[in-house]
Formats: structure tokens, sequence, C-alpha cells
């Protein structure tokens, strides 16, 4: 489906990246800040539920974790924002060989907490449009797969259009999974088969995905997300 090329745009390689304005941090600059997803813990969101991706959630810098490998306790302040019932939205350089997550202490006059989400979505938006093009894999029963080279699937689901061109090009709203980092599913509402084989596939494959996601099947109509169920207890 050629579709999502013609959102993102074609690989024109003399465009100019669109976050220009670097800091002056040692081998991270703004131009390699990206938006990711990481599941936060059993969301408690009920069916019926409804929220937009884009809402008024704060992107905040009072969230602490345990440092994996410490004897002690040590925490970290991160920049996070609420985006999923069960997920949050970081920020991280992608430096290739290895991905830092975004600390306060990286902030300079140019890289503030109330631009770092602007300057994540305009690096993706570029990585999407010129290194790699989004493409649909498509299964017989309708199941539908997003792939985007395997670590940025999962935060396209903040691109608004993506959804809209979507539902517009298949004429129906979406049933959505995002069971994995790099695993998007969606299929139309009415293709209860694929349904049921969206539910089957993340029931008995999710403790074996690499950085699981949500647990939550949705309903996605319009810009607006409504829980349908929690396929994982």
């Amino acid at each position: 489906m050629s579709f999502l090329k013609d959102l993102f745009g074609g690989n024109d390689k003399n465009k100019p990246k669109p976050s220009s304005v670097e800091s002056q941090l040692p081998e991270k600059k703004t131009s390699t800040i990206f938006p990711y997803l990481k599941f936060s813990g059993d969301g408690d969101a009920k069916p019926g539920d409804v929220f937009k991706i884009e809402d008024d959630n704060p992107i905040i810098a009072t969230s602490y974790f345990k440092v994996e490998g410490d004897s002690e306790d040590k925490k970290m302040e991160i920049i996070c924002k609420k985006i999923l019932p069960d997920c949050f939205l970081f920020y991280g350089f992608d430096l290739d060989t290895m991905f830092v997550q975004v600390m306060p202490s990286d902030f300079t006059a140019s890289l503030r907490l109330d631009n770092i989400h602007l300057i994540a979505k305009e690096n993706l938006t570029y990585f999407s449009e010129h290194e790699r093009v989004p493409e649909i894999r498509s299964s017989e029963s309708g199941i539908n797969m997003i792939v985007c080279g395997g670590n940025y699937e999962a935060s396209l689901i903040l691109f608004e259009d993506i959804w809209l061109n979507l539902q517009e090009q298949l004429a129906s709203a979406l049933y959505v999974s995002i069971p994995a980092r790099d695993m998007v599913l969606f299929t139309t509402k009415d293709n209860l088969v694929a349904i049921d084989e969206i539910r089957k596939l993340v029931t008995d494959q999710y403790y074996t995905y690499h950085r699981q996601m949500s647990k939550y099947l949705y309903k996605v109509e319009g810009d607006i997300w409504t829980v349908v169920e929690k396929i994982i207890d």
C-alpha cells in the first residue's frame, strides 16, 4: 500500500533535517532526539474509556526509576509523557550504537521541556520521510502491520495524519494493537476474523516480544482512541 509513502513524502536526500538548532552536548545533537514508548505497568483503563494521543497530558521531569544493575537504590530524573493507559512516551538521543535517555541535565537554551516533544516529532518525521519510509504488510486474514525499521513503529502513533489517512483509504474505523515497540497491528472495524486473530496473536506471543508495549486493544475513529478491552490480564 503506497499511501503511507504519499503521506510522508519521497526520499529527497537534499532536504535539510528539521531540528537544525543543535545543543552543545558532545556527540548528542538535538537532531538525534527521538520519541519512544515504554511500558509503564498495567494500566487501569476500562472498556469505553476514550482519549486522544496528542492530549493535554503534560511532559514532566519528575518521574524516577532505579538504575538497573546498581546495588544502591539510585534514582534518575527522566522526561516523559503519559501516552497510552499503560505506556509512557520518553525522549532519547539515538546515537546509532546506543540510545541515551534525555535527562533534565541535558537541557540547554535550545532544548527545553516546552519544546522537546516538537523536536522529537520533527526528527521522527524526517526519519519517516527520508530514512525509513513506513510500509504496510498485510496477512490473508486482514491483519495489517506497520513496518518502519524496528525502533520507531510504536512511536508512529503520534502522527494523527497516519490514522486519519488509513481510515480514509480503508473507509473504516480501525482496531489497533501496539504490543511491542516494533509492532503496530490494525484492521478494519468490521473484520471480526482479523480482530480475533489480533487477540490470539497478542495473547499467545506477548511475553516473547522484545520490549513489550500496550496490553490493550483500541478502536480508532477519527482522532479518538477508545479502549476496547485488555487483551493480556
